[in-house]
């Protein structure tokens, strides 16, 4: 199992959720740019933030590299269906 970390939720997290929900997976790569845009600092942001949300076991790695929502996502969005979709500037 692994290491769960507490992380508090944000708009943008509930995005990131919401989008991999409708369209199934997605790389890293396209999270980051879509939401903290291309540039260097911003998307390492993005990054870190992403590895966060798949160490506290919200999104978890497929083959190759796309990320899916985990069945603890899945179930938060289910008990949670008026979250809004929208980012915060961080």
């Amino acid at each position: 199992m692994k290491n769960r970390l507490p992380v508090q939720l944000t708009e943008r997290d509930f995005s990131i959720f919401q989008l991999i929900l409708a369209q199934g997976a997605k790389t890293p790569a396209d999270l980051a740019g879509q939401f903290w845009g291309n540039k260097s600092k911003k998307a390492k942001a993005g990054f870190q933030r992403i590895r966060k949300l798949i160490l506290a076991g919200l999104l978890r790695r497929g083959n190759p590299k796309l990320l899916y929502l985990s069945d603890e996502a899945k179930t938060f969005l289910a008990k949670h269906p008026g979250v809004e979709e929208g980012k915060k500037d961080a």
